[in-house]
């Protein structure tokens, strides 16, 4: 396997476009995606997730591997990441969509494990104490969190409690590949954002989401 190129950029960039040339172009590269929701099956028009078309045209990895029910963590996509990246004998092209993915697989990231006891004792009490308190001890971890995800909140509060580690440590990125950003000027990206939401209800994401409430999707630990 020759060493992984990262293509980094924000929500509606570009990225799966320009990855789709780059791997048309360079025989042998194949797309491995880096994105916390596009890991789930049936969650396919609200993440964006590269068509059958696309799939069939260029290989791709790590996408649909779980129902959206099951419980999914970084560690559980770092072992996904190394089982796909181990059957590419040419250049993987990691298409970046979230962070803390790939920092677990490509910077060998020490995952903290889980502790259920310490998480339900969390669980019990109210978000806004919960996130003022990781404020004081983590703030970077707190800045990139959002005030309202009582699940990232938790597990914040649960590593660093009983680990010593700040979560915030943990997931700075180090350019260690080849990496291209895809850079677009904030108004132009609004516009994109805005053009992809319209593709999307064109596409059925009401009756998507409709179909994944139906399955269960409220009850998903990870993916809801």
């Amino acid at each position: 396997m020759r060493p992984p190129v990262v293509l980094l950029g924000p929500t509606a960039a570009g990225k799966s476009d320009v990855a789709m040339a780059a791997a048309e172009a360079v025989g042998g590269t194949e797309i491995v995606a880096v994105d916390a929701m596009q890991v789930y099956r049936g969650m396919d028009v609200g993440t964006a997730k590269p068509t059958a078309a696309d799939r069939a045209r260029v290989p791709h990895h790590c996408l649909d591997l779980v129902e959206p029910t099951a419980p999914f963590t970084v560690t559980d996509y770092r072992r996904a990441y190394d089982a796909a990246v181990g059957t590419i004998a040419g250049r993987p092209l990691l298409v970046a969509g979230t962070g803390l993915y790939l920092t677990a697989a490509v910077d060998c990231l020490d995952i903290p494990g889980e502790w259920p006891d310490v998480r339900a004792e969390l669980d019990d009490q109210a978000l806004d104490d919960l996130w003022e308190r990781l404020g004081r001890i983590d703030p970077v971890a707190a800045a990139r969190i959002e005030p309202g995800n009582r699940r990232r909140v938790v597990r914040a509060l649960e590593v660093v409690t009983l680990t010593g580690s700040m979560p915030g440590e943990l997931t700075s990125y180090d350019a260690h590949y080849a990496t291209t950003y895809v850079g677009v000027d904030r108004p132009d990206l609004a516009e994109r954002i805005e053009t992809r939401v319209d593709r999307m209800w064109e596409l059925g994401l009401v009756d998507e989401v409709r179909r994944l409430e139906g399955d269960g999707l409220r009850d998903g630990v990870t993916a809801s």
